[in-house]
């Protein structure tokens, strides 16, 4: 009897590794392609640390590019959580849902360095549930949030400056920077985010693009609008959420939601650098 349960452990170990040790695999989705600063540390250091600090319960199955949903829709795809679990929502591109969600992007100033970006977010997140409480009622649970860089004014030609805005066209996906365009006397231009918008500055039929740094040159921008202006404190006012489903969230283990949260927070620290 001793040797026939020792040979039957052994056949679960190598056989069922599941009976042994049960993993979770969680599916992401994200609107980017794979390869700037934010896809880069949440798929080289968050998902690993997510490994690492749950020893390989849960893995990750990352689907960048929107491969399955587009930013637009990312909150409704996780909310279902049906074809993916956890993933990035922009709450600029759901404006009814995420409504306090709008103040960040109302005004154009803000901290003038990225730790007090961060240290900012921390607490209104921490001091206002209000802002938790719109995640919850679309089905969603914040994980971590991440930061674009300063936005920043590439143009075609030298000189171009809030007053020389009148007449010009640019591309902006901000509804509030559109604002901003068409109050200082220039036509907001919409184009999808791609190689094209390049294109476009290349032909003349844009003056100019209003968007992050990073995302600026990820799309290789500078080719065609090589004079950037941009300041420290020139508030971008984006936050990208890394939320997950909440059916999800709870049917996770108390280990492995505390597992996910160490990671978050290691992740943050090294984002620093």
């Amino acid at each position: 009897m001793k040797r026939t349960g020792w040979v039957f452990c052994l056949f679960a170990a190598f056989v069922l590794p599941g009976v042994v040790k049960a993993q979770t695999t969680l599916r992401y989705t994200d609107h980017e392609p794979y390869g700037n600063m934010r896809t880069h540390i949440i798929k080289n250091t968050f998902f690993n640390a997510i490994e690492h600090e749950s020893q390989g319960r849960i893995k990750i199955d990352a689907h960048w590019n929107g491969e399955i949903s587009s930013s637009y829709n990312a909150l409704e795809t996780l909310s279902q959580g049906e074809r993916a679990d956890i993933g990035i929502v922009v709450p600029e591109y759901n404006p009814e849902q995420l409504p306090r969600h709008q103040l960040f992007k109302s005004f154009p100033l803000g901290p003038d360095s990225g730790n007090a970006q961060v240290q900012f977010f921390h607490r209104v997140f921490s001091e206002y549930p209000q802002f938790a409480a719109e995640l919850d009622n679309n089905n969603l649970v914040m994980l971590q949030f991440f930061l674009g860089y300063p936005a920043a004014f590439f143009t075609t030609r030298s000189g171009v400056g809030p007053a020389q805005l009148t007449g010009t066209r640019w591309r902006t996906a901000s509804f509030w920077h559109q604002s901003f365009l068409r109050n200082a006397g220039a036509t907001p231009v919409t184009l999808p985010w791609n190689s094209k918008i390049v294109d476009a500055l290349q032909k003349g039929q844009l003056d100019g693009l209003l968007v992050n740094v990073d995302s600026g040159d990820d799309i290789g921008a500078p080719r065609a609008a090589p004079y950037i202006q941009l300041s420290p404190a020139l508030w971008l006012g984006h936050v990208y959420l890394l939320v997950i489903n909440k059916q999800t969230w709870n049917a996770l283990s108390p280990q492995d939601r505390a597992a996910i949260q160490r990671a978050a927070a290691s992740t943050e620290h090294a984002l620093g650098s």
